[in-house]
Parts: C-alpha cells; structure tokens; sequence
C-alpha cells in the first residue's frame, strides 16, 4: 500500500514539475498573448481609461465617461452628459424632433475620424438637409469593442428611455463576439485566476483554434457567423430582444452592414455571403437591411477603410455609408412626419 502512494505521490511530482517548467518557459521564452491580462500601467493606450470606465450596468463591463473630453488615435472625442459621443442631445420639446439612436461599436462610434464625419453625423446633416422643417438628433450610442449583445443592452437599459424615433445598427463582421478579446474589452473585465497562466492561455488557444477551424473552416469572421457556433446565437437573441423593445413601441430599425476589407482591391471579397447572412436575419426580425458592400465596392477600399489591418471607416467611408442610410430612412422619416401631422 505504502509503495503504491509512493508511486502516485512520484507521479504527481513529477505532473506537477512539469506544469511549473512548462508555465516558466512559456513565460521567458515563448509568451502567450491570447487573452491575457490588461492593467492601469498603460496597456491598452494611456488615453482610453479617461474616456471609458467601468459599468454599473450588470450587462456591461465598461462605457463612455460622460463629459469626458480626450484625443483617441488622432481624432478629438467629447462625451456628452448621457455617456454618448457628440453633443448634448437637443430638449425633448425642440419643435420638429426626430431623434435617432445609432448602436455599433467602433464603427458606429466613428474611430479615428471627427464626430461630425463619422456616419452619425453625417447622417444628421443629410437628413436635415432633406427636410429642413424637422429637427434631427442622432444620438452616437458606439462605445469601441462592443458586440452585439453589448448594444442591445445599452440600447435597452440607458437610451430606450431617451425615446428614439428610429434605431440604426452599424454591424461589423467581429459584431458576434463575446468574448473580451480585444484590448479595451479585456481591459475592464474581471480577470479569472487561469488567464494569469501562459500554459492555461496557450491550452485555450488551442481550444479557440479549434472552434475557429472546426466552425469557420480556419477563417475566423465565418466562424462569428456560423449558426451552429458559440457566437453567432448571440447577435440572433440581441436582435430578437431589440425587436421586441421597438415593434411594440413602433420604433423601425434599419441595420447599416460595414464590409471588412482585408486586400487593396475588392476582387475575391469573401464575405459577401455573411453580408447576406445578417441581412436575411435583419429582415426576418422585422428590420430595414442596409448592405454597404456595393457602395464601398465603388472605391479602392484604402478610400473607404484606414488599412488591411484596420477596417475602422475612413471618413469617406463614414459618408459613404451615411448616404446609403439617408436612402433607407427618408421613407421612415417621411412615414413619421405624416404621422404626427395626422395626430
């Protein structure tokens, strides 16, 4: 008996040596980055903690800071006092009201661009241009790295109650993810004890790999969207749960589809299919699709997009897409003015 624990005992040791060689030379020699821990000292950008904070929302992790005034990656940010980009929003009893709320994350936000070019804005220019007898508030309600599931959870807990009249969604094709992948994300999340591990991360690696080949044939968009992954359930639940908070107030909702261009030309765009993917989603949940591929396509992509690795919208990207919009929503806006005019 004494022999045999003596065997197991060995056994462990050994098992358990071999874990603390493994995690030592994973950390000095081969260091694993996936999903590892962010702190304060500066990790992700010295600016993003002074424009976001922690949520007290339990759906969230993190927001905007209201009145918070930053430079973010070159373009100058003003967080208004609701904890959205922009301007204050215009008084309830402002004559001609039409507000609209825009949803996204980065995207919608309008990443590297100025507020009055990013596709809100944009948006409200045309718009007012349109019917000049009407007053437009666009509400920018795009907080960088949220997925789809964040949004709908702003969108019902914080700008719901600020009544829109119409709700836009700028989807981009990482919209599915939920896990906090991303440096701002994984900034404000809570940090279980394994991700401290380089041995633990580099084993959910490989488990993240083999969701990625297994779901996505090794292309990691097609695994988001595939609907027999882990993701892609979740943008299906958030439009759902986005269509039950709007039809029954009959607010319409239009989702805007930003391409993610990966080359310097448009030729063998691979994505088209996913574009239609979300689109057919859209549409059965009883909203307005707006695919921006064709547009886009009319223009070398680095006019469109800031690079092969950022697909953040130029802003002729950002006008681009605000035309497509303009041409979704005037039949809404002139539905609503017919509407009040009625009442």
């Amino acid at each position: 008996m004494r022999s045999a624990r003596t065997k197991i005992g060995l056994a462990l040791g050994v098992l358990l040596a071999c874990v603390v060689l493994a995690e030592l030379w994973l950390r000095f020699q081969s260091p694993v980055e996936f999903m590892r821990p962010l702190s304060s000292s500066g990790a992700v950008g010295s600016e993003w903690p002074k424009a976001h904070r922690a949520s007290a929302l339990e759906d969230l992790a993190y927001e905007l800071v209201p009145g918070a005034v930053v430079e973010l990656d070159g373009s100058h940010v003003t967080v208004n006092s609701d904890g959205m980009r922009g301007a204050e929003r215009l008084p309830d009893d402002t004559p001609g009201l039409v507000r609209i709320a825009v949803l996204g994350d980065s995207i919608g936000f309008g990443w590297r661009v100025e507020s009055d070019e990013s596709v809100g804005g944009r948006l409200a220019s045309r718009l007012s241009a349109d019917f000049p007898g009407l007053a437009f508030d666009v509400l920018n309600c795009g907080v960088a790295g949220y997925s789809t599931k964040d949004e709908i959870a702003l969108f019902e807990h914080r700008v719901l109650a600020l009544e829109p009249d119409i709700v836009v969604v700028a989807y981009c094709l990482n919209d599915p993810i939920t896990t906090p992948q991303q440096p701002l994300p994984r900034f404000f999340y809570d940090v279980p004890l394994w991700q401290h591990s380089h041995l633990l991360r580099a084993i959910a690696k490989r488990r993240h790999d083999a969701y990625v080949r297994d779901y996505g044939g090794g292309d990691y968009y097609r695994y988001l969207h595939n609907p027999d992954g882990p993701e892609w359930p979740t943008v299906v639940a958030g439009f759902a749960r986005l269509a039950a908070l709007t039809s029954a107030r009959g607010i319409p909702v239009a989702v805007a589809i930003f391409p993610w261009p990966r080359e310097e030309t448009w030729a063998d765009y691979p994505y088209a299919d996913l574009h239609a993917h979300v689109a057919e989603l859209a549409r059965t949940s009883g909203f307005v699709p707006v695919d921006l591929l064709d547009a886009f396509r009319a223009r070398p992509p680095l006019d469109v997009v800031f690079g092969r690795t950022d697909p953040h919208p130029t802003a002729v990207g950002h006008d681009i897409a605000s035309a497509e919009l303009e041409r979704a929503l005037v039949p809404l806006v002139q539905s609503l003015a017919a509407t009040r005019d009625s009442d």
